[in-house]
């Protein structure tokens, strides 16, 4: 192989633990992606043309390296004294005390190269510590506005059954009298967004469906309604690990997101 490797080439590997590209003619900066693979255990990139500095790898678990015969230059990083000279030969422009040969005129640039390093990822790692305590807070505050404020879920929902204009209104404490003798809600659908009309469980019995998949969680089916919308239902296995309180309230967060990639949720049925 030969070329340059993008240097976020290795960015979405995160599960990476062995990486042999030796003997080949791969030439340019070895990627900084490298650093980013937490699970790293050997990297042999000896015999190439790679060229610039090498990167700072700080991994605990990093058992081998190999960075012999190519043309890397610049100071070696501290992180890696632990592996001694030999994974460094054969690279003349490189400089450091893992190899004995002092960094000259670049060793002010390489020094302040690393410091500056240091300095981002201090930044870096301030301000992931802020966004998590800001995430913890806001957490705490939807929790506790959930016990405050919780939704009423007896309100009245307006159902609209198949092509007739009729229209009836019906709540989830009728429809929790009329559970049937093996105890499941045989109530109607609970709406979150009207965008797409105003539809019932019946309409949803009545309609024609197809198939789109199984996952993990459950099923999910096309139905085309009496009136001509198309709409998918998922249908979950596991809702019995939630009561019907918790259900309620992480479908209706669910019903709040805004994503171009995400379908919106229209409706639900516990």
């Amino acid at each position: 192989f030969s070329g340059d490797i993008p240097g976020d080439f290795f960015s979405k590997m995160g599960s990476l633990r062995k990486i042999w590209f030796s003997r080949n003619k791969f030439s340019g900066k070895i990627p900084d992606s490298l650093a980013g693979l937490k699970y790293l255990l050997e990297l042999h990139l000896e015999n190439n043309e790679f060229t610039g500095p090498i990167p700072i790898l700080s991994q605990a678990n990093l058992a081998t390296i190999n960075f012999s015969n190519n043309k890397l230059q610049g100071l070696i990083p501290q992180s890696l004294s632990k592996f001694g000279s030999n994974p460094f030969q054969g690279n003349p422009d490189l400089c450091g005390n893992q190899i004995g040969r002092e960094c000259k005129a670049v060793a002010s640039g390489e020094k302040s190269e690393g410091s500056g390093s240091t300095k981002w990822i201090i930044i870096g790692l301030v301000v992931v510590l802020l966004l998590v305590a800001i995430l913890f807070k806001s957490k705490r505050k939807d929790d506790q506005f959930e016990k405050l404020e919780k939704e009423s879920l007896d309100e009245a929902v307006k159902v609209h059954l198949n092509k007739r204009s009729m229209s009836t209104r019906t709540s989830m404490r009728s429809s929790r009298k009329g559970r049937s003798r093996s105890g499941s809600d045989m109530g109607d659908l609970v709406v979150v967004n009207d965008e797409k009309g105003i539809f019932g469980m019946p309409d949803l019995m009545k309609a024609a469906a197809e198939v789109l998949g199984n996952g993990g969680l459950g099923s999910a089916y096309k139905a085309v309604l009496g009136n001509g919308v198309s709409v998918v239902v998922k249908r979950l296995r596991e809702t019995n690990k939630f009561n019907k309180e918790s259900f309620d309230a992480e479908i209706r967060r669910l019903a709040r997101i805004r994503h171009r990639n995400i379908l919106q949720p229209l409706a639900y049925h516990y």
